[in-house]
C-alpha cells in the first residue's frame, strides 16, 4: 500500500514542529496546510499534505495536539509543566492515583446523586466507599503482575515469584471527604487533566537570597577569583572572603553600622556551580584545549469520521485449547495436573481497532490481559508494522498507524493502572470507560472478535466451544493441533492477507484497507507519535552514565550535540547516571532525558536502525561465541550476523512483537551481564553528526522505506559462516582504508 496519499489531521490549536522549528495553523486548503512560524506569525510557509507525511516518515515532524488551547496554557500554569512525563515518578503517581479517586467520586455521583452528593457528607461516604475499592484493587493487583511474563525470549530472565499469603502489599491511602471536596472541582475545571491535581508545594521556597546585597557582592567576586589558572581552592578562597569581611565588620562596628554575616563555604560553592559552567570553570583553570578534551564530542559525526478519531481497545478469551508441543509432556502429566491446565491454559486476545476503518491498528496473543498487554497494543497501534508481519508469511503490508482522539476501554484494573493511563494522556488522546458488563456499547470490537472466533478458528481442530452443551462428544485435547505461539502468526498473517481484504457490510461493502486509503486521503488520520514520544510513552527505562561518547545501551553507543552540551553545562549528574528509554523494536536510537524534556540519540552504528533488541543480543552472544578473545571485528561481520540471524528467525521476532513482551530495566541490565561485551568504534561514519546539526527542511526528500534494509550476498553470509581463524585479507582493507571496525572485549 502505498501512503503518499494519507493525510495527516492538524487543528487550529495543535503545535508542530519540523525539523526543530515550531509552527501554527494558519490555514488548511485542499491539497495542504499553511503554517507559520510560531516565533513570528507573519512568516508562513505552505506544506503539502505529501510533504508532512514524509516529513513524518522521516522522524522529523512532532504534533503536540492541543498544545495552544486555552485549557492547555490554563493547567500549564496550575501545573507548572506541560506533560505528566515530566513529574517526578513520586508526583506523577500521585497525580494519577488523585484523579483515579475523582474518577470513582463522579461515577458514584453520576449512579446515585443524591446518597453521594456534593457536599461534606457526600464526599464523606464516597471516601468511604473509593477506600475500600482501592484496598481491593490493591490486594488483587500482585497476583495479576506476578503471572505476567516480562522477560523477551531471547533474553535469559529469571521467572517471577508468583504471590503468596504473608507478603507486603503497599496500599495507597484513598483521598479523604475533604481531598475530594477540593480536589473534585479542579479536575473539572481543567478538562479532568490529572496535572490539575499536582500539589503546590513545587512553588514554595525563598524568592529572594537571605543574604545580604553586600555579601552578594562579595561572593559573586570571590566566585569569579575561583576560575584562575593558579587554581585556588574553594576552602582558600573562602578564608580570604572571611578575612576581608571581618575586616569590614571592623569598620562597620566603628561607625555604628550593622555587621555582615560571614557566609559558609557550601553557600560560595553554589554560587560556583550557579554562575558557570564545568566547560568554562575547566577551560579557565586549565586550558581550552583540555576542557575540548575532556567535554570534546565523539560522534559519527462516538461516531468516527476519519481514522484516529475512535479506536477501541478490549480484549476475548480465545475459544482454543492449547496444548504442549511435545505430545510426550502432556502424556506424563497427571490428571489432577491436566485439569489444572485446562482451566489455566486458554489464551487472551488483546486488540487495538479503528472505528472509522474497521483496520486492526494492534494485537497481542498472552494468558494474562494485563498493563503489559495493554501497553504493547498501543505502542504497536502507533506505529508501521510491515517488519513485523514478513516473519508471518504474510503478503501485504501493515503499515496502518495513526494517533487517537477517543480510546474507548472497558474499567478493568489493567486499563486504570498508572502506566496505561499514563500512555494514553501522554498520547494526547481521552479514554472513554464503558460500563462494567455492556460490551455493546464498544460494538466494532465485539464484532471483530466474533469474526475471529468464526473465521479463523473454526479452520482448526482442538476447539473448546463455549460450552459444554456446545462442545458435546467432541475431544478438545485429543484434537489439538496448533499452539499459542503459532496462533499469534496465523492470526496476524490472517489479518493482512484476509480481514483487511475482505469487504465488510458494515462498511458498506468497501474492505478496510480501501476505506482507509479513501479516509486518509480525504478526512486525513490523527498523526501517530514519532519515535521520540514512542520511546517515551512506552520503552524500557534504564540508567547510564553519559561520558565523550555519549551513553552506552547493551554495548552500543549513542550519541548526539544535546548530551554533550547538557555534560559541558552541567556539574551535579545524577548518581545513577541519566534516565533513558529504549524502545525494544528499534535500537537505533534510544532517548535520555535532560532536565524535564526527552531527546533523541542516534546509534553511532547506522546498522542498527530497526534492529530488535532480542536480535541484537543473540547477534551479540554468536559474536562472543564465535571470536572469543579476538580484539577487534569488522563493523560489516557484525552486521551479517544480525542479518543472518534476521533470515532464520523472522517468525521468532514476529512472535516476540505479537505478545506482552516488554523487558524491564532488570532485564536488559541481565542481557549486559550475560553477554559481557563492549563494544568500542574506532571510527565512524560522519553521517550521524550531520543529522545532528543539518536543520535544512527536509522537503523533497523522500524517507526511507522499511523495505530498504540492506541484505547481504551469499558470498557476504558465507564470510560470516567461515572459520573463526580465517586471516583478514590485507589487500582488502588497504582498498578500503574508511571501514569502521569494532573491538569486541569479554
Amino acid at each position: 500500500m502505498s501512503l503518499l496519499g494519507t493525510i495527516l489531521r492538524i487543528e487550529l490549536h495543535d503545535k508542530i514542529e519540523i525539523c526543530g522549528r515550531g509552527y501554527v495553523l494558519v490555514e488548511t486548503t485542499a491539497s495542504g496546510y499553511i503554517l507559520a512560524r510560531d516565533d513570528a506569525k507573519l512568516r508562513a510557509e505552505a506544506f503539502t499534505y505529501e510533504e508532512i507525511w514524509n516529513y513524518h516518515l522521516a522522524g522529523r515532524l512532532e504534533i503536540k495536539r492541543g498544545s495552544f488551547s486555552r485549557a492547555t496554557a490554563a493547567l500549564k500554569l496550575l501545573s507548572g509543566v506541560d506533560s505528566l512525563d515530566q513529574l517526578p515518578e513520586k508526583e506523577r503517581a500521585f497525580c494519577l492515583h488523585a484523579a483515579s479517586c475523582c474518577d470513582e467520586f463522579l461515577r458514584l455521583h453520576n449512579e446515585d446523586p443524591d446518597t453521594y452528593c456534593r457536599t461534606r457528607p457526600g464526599y464523606e461516604r464516597a471516601a468511604r466507599v473509593i477506600g475500600a475499592l482501592k484496598y481491593s484493587e490493591a490486594m488483587e493487583r500482585p497476583h495479576q503482575a506476578s503471572r505476567s511474563k516480562r522477560a523477551a525470549p531471547a533474553i535469559d530472565a529469571a521467572k517471577e515469584r508468583r504471590a503468596r499469603a504473608g507478603d507486603p502489599v503497599t496500599v495507597l491511602r484513598a483521598a479523604s471527604g475533604r481531598n475530594l471536596e477540593r480536589w473534585v472541582p479542579t479536575y473539572e475545571a481543567h478538562n479532568l487533566h490529572p496535572l490539575a491535581l499536582r500539589k503546590q508545594h513545587f512553588r514554595c521556597g525563598r524568592s529572594e537570597s537571605p543574604l545580604q546585597a553586600e555579601i552578594l557582592a562579595i561572593l559573586a567576586r570571590t566566585a569569579a577569583s575561583y576560575l584562575d589558572e593558579r587554581r585556588p581552592s574553594v576552602p582558600k578562597l573562602h578564608r580570604d572572603m572571611k578575612a576581608e569581611i571581618e575586616k569590614d565588620n571592623i569598620k562597620r562596628a566603628e561607625n555604628g553600622e550593622p555587621l555582615l554575616i560571614v557566609p559558609s563555604d557550601k553557600a560560595l560553592t553554589s554560587t560556583i556551580k550557579r554562575k558557570y559552567t564545568p566547560f568554562q570553570i575547566e577551560a579557565a583553570r586549565k586550558s581550552i584545549r583540555s576542557a575540548e578534551r575532556r567535554f570534546g564530542v565523539v560522534s559519527s559525526g462516538v461516531d468516527a469520521d476519519w481514522p484516529g478519531a475512535r479506536v477501541e481497545i478490549d480484549e476475548s478469551k480465545l475459544p482454543i485449547m492449547t496444548l504442549l508441543k511435545s505430545a510426550g509432556i502432556w502424556e506424563s502429566l497427571g490428571d489432577l495436573k491436566q485439569e489444572l491446565l485446562r482451566s489455566v491454559q486458554r489464551l487472551w486476545i488483546v486488540s487495538a481497532i479503528d472505528v472509522a476503518t474497521g483496520v486492526i491498528l494492534g494485537f497481542v496473543l498472552t494468558r494474562n490481559p494485563g498493563a503489559d498487554a495493554l501497553l504493547s497494543v498501543l505502542s504497536l497501534a502507533t506505529r508501521d508494522k510491515s517488519a513485523i508481519v514478513r516473519g508471518t508469511g504474510a503478503r501485504s503490508r501493515w503499515d496502518m498507524a495513526c494517533g487517537a482522539d477517543t480510546i474507548a476501554t472497558d474499567a478493568g484494573a489493567a486499563v486504570t493502572s498508572d502506566d496505561v493511563r499514563g500512555a494514553i494522556i501522554g498520547m494526547g488522546s481521552k479514554n472513554l470507560i464503558g460500563p462494567v458488563g455492556q460490551p455493546q456499547l464498544r460494538g466494532t470490537k465485539e464484532r471483530f472478535f466474533g469474526v475471529v472466533n468464526t473465521d479463523l478458528l473454526a479452520g482448526y481442530t482442538g476447539q473448546t466451544f463455549s460450552n459444554p452443551v456446545v462442545r458435546g462428544d467432541y475431544d478438545s485435547e485429543a484434537r489439538a493441533s496448533i499452539d499459542g505461539d503459532d496462533l499469534a502468526l496465523d492470526i496476524a498473517r490472517w489479518l493482512v492477507d484476509v480481514h483487511h481484504l475482505t469487504p465488510s457490510p458494515a462498511m458498506r461493502g468497501e474492505t478496510p484497507i480501501d476505506r482507509w486509503r479513501r479516509l486518509a486521503s480525504t478526512r486525513g488520520i490523527v498523526p501517530p507519535l514519532n519515535s521520540n514520544q514512542r520511546r517515551v510513552l512506552f520503552g524500557i527505562r534504564v540508567f547510564r552514565k553519559p561520558g565523550p561518547r555519549g551513553v552506552v545501551v547493551l554495548g552500543n553507543h549513542y550519541q548526539s550535540t544535546d548530551i554533550q552540551q547538557y555534560i559541558r553545562d552541567t556539574s551535579d549528574i545524577p548518581a545513577e547516571g541519566l534516565e533513558i528509554s529504549v524502545d525494544q523494536h528499534d535500537l537505533g536510537a534510544v532517548s535520555v532525558r535532560l532536565g524535564r524534556d526527552w531527546y533523541e540519540l542516534p546509534a553511532m552504528d547506522e546498522t542498527l536502525d530497526g534492529i530488535p533488541l532480542t536480535l541484537h543480543v543473540e547477534a551479540m552472544r554468536q559474536m562472543r561465541v564465535r571470536f572469543g578473545d579476538q580484539a577487534e571485528v569488522h563493523a560489516h561481520v557484525v552486521h551479517e550476523a544480525r542479518l543472518a540471524i534476521r533470515q532464520r528467525s523472522e517468525d521468532a521476532i514476529a512472535k516476540a512483537a505479537l505478545g506482552p513482551t516488554r523487558p524491564t530495566e532488570a532485564t536488559v541490565n541481565r542481557a549486559e551481564g550475560s553477554i559481557s561485551i563492549a563494544i568500542t568504534a574506532r571510527e565512524y561514519s560522519t553521517s550521524r553528526a550531520s543529522d545532528q546539526t543539518d536543520k535544512m527542511p527536509l522537503r523533497f526528500r523522500t524517507a526511507r522505506s522499511e523495505q530498504s534494509v540492506p541484505t547481504a550476498s551469499s558470498s557476504e553470509l558465507a564470510k560470516f559462516s567461515a572459520s573463526p581463524s580465517t586471516e583478514r585479507d590485507e589487500s582488502s582493507s588497504d582498498q578500503q582504508p574508511s571501514q569502521p571496525y569494532w573491538s569486541v572485549r569479554e
